[in-house]
């Protein structure tokens, strides 16, 4: 992408419940399915990913593929690139 890299991070599991994309990246955020109870995880791995991400003047996006699994799409802007335009969205 002009000014960066865009890349994506999927997987062929449930995907993210329905709902509001941009609360799945607050703090403690799990999904309600026996998979995810299962995991153990402690919801914190989306929030760590926006935190990295802003840090670093990008922008970070998540929703579901078609087909099934989810996707989160990340921007990084090319930190020499002073035409890069400052981010937006979660």
């Amino acid at each position: 992408e002009s000014g960066g890299v865009t890349f994506e991070v999927t997987d062929a599991g449930p995907g993210f419940p329905p709902g509001n994309p941009a609360d799945l990246f607050g703090r403690f955020t799990r999904g309600d399915t026996p998979e995810v109870r299962a995991a153990r995880g402690s919801g914190l791995g989306l929030a760590i990913c926006r935190a990295a991400v802003r840090a670093h003047g990008g922008r970070i996006e998540a929703s579901n593929r078609a087909g099934g699994g989810a996707v989160v799409t990340v921007f990084l802007p090319d930190p020499l690139d002073s035409e890069t335009p400052a981010p937006t969205g979660a």
